[in-house]
């Protein structure tokens, strides 16, 4: 049997997956069953609306964007199984600090060189500053990016909104949160776009969400794709998160 063929809690978990089942089963066989059934191998099996790698890392983003690291070390063993690197995990939870803040950031951050460490992964060198960093206008490199990412007629609404309250505030997120922040290479920018949409819809951030809704149709992803991150934030927000994200699914004409 192929890696394809196997069942998606085998491809995730590999060889720990009796172990972990057998533990949970232990509390509740039916709750077990539940889970591993019904949650791994039917609804993330669900591959023709989502990749499940690409499903891995959003699942990572809805974890530090609610604020669960001790949740993490579980998903950073099933994304390597999975084929994501340290590099690509690493930038993912560097862009978590526009969903969730600084302190959840460098936490995930934390947990994730400490799984690695503990399970011998490679731990690779920091990033440097880019080519140009200190030359570039991040200003303006935030309104370019903006409009491309999230189109010039949503992205003036959500900045001229930032503006009439405080226009530092809007430079500030103009200039780091999209000029520095969306502008890095780690992740590709359909990837990093629905990872964000995962995170703003844990979160019920009803402003954000539609932002980045807008930001991965404008980078290459579906709504199938949306819609299925939607459907899944439920089991890790809850059914709460879910019906949120719907209704501002359904507020953008596409």
């Amino acid at each position: 049997m192929s890696q394809s063929e196997k069942p998606v809690a085998e491809r995730m978990w590999g060889e720990l997956l009796p172990f972990v089942k057998g533990a949970l089963a232990e509390v509740d066989a039916e709750y077990a069953e539940f889970i591993f059934q019904e949650i791994f191998n039917r609804l993330y099996a669900r591959e023709d609306k989502l990749d499940l790698k690409t499903r891995e890392l959003c699942i990572i983003a809805f974890l530090t964007a609610l604020g669960k690291p001790e949740e993490l070390d579980i998903h950073f063993m099933v994304a390597f199984n999975l084929g994501w690197t340290y590099e690509e995990i690493r930038e993912l939870l560097v862009l978590c600090v526009i969903p969730a803040g600084v302190p959840a950031s460098i936490d995930a951050l934390r947990k994730l060189k400490t799984w690695c460490e503990n399970n011998r992964k490679t731990v690779a060198a920091g990033r440097p500053l880019r080519d140009a960093y200190a030359d570039t206008d991040w200003g303006a490199q935030g309104h370019m990016t903006g409009e491309a990412l999230f189109g010039a007629g949503e992205w003036n609404r959500y900045h001229g909104d930032l503006a009439q309250m405080d226009t530092d505030l809007a430079a500030f997120m103009a200039e780091n949160f999209v000029g520095r922040l969306l502008t890095r290479d780690g992740l590709d920018r359909r990837t990093r776009q629905l990872c964000l949409v995962a995170a703003f819809a844990a979160l019920k951030s009803t402003v954000h969400l539609k932002l980045h809704i807008h930001g991965a149709l404008n980078s290459g992803a579906n709504m199938d794709e949306i819609k299925e991150i939607l459907y899944q934030v439920g089991i890790y927000a809850g059914q709460e998160a879910v019906s949120h994200g719907v209704a501002v699914c359904r507020s953008i004409a596409r």
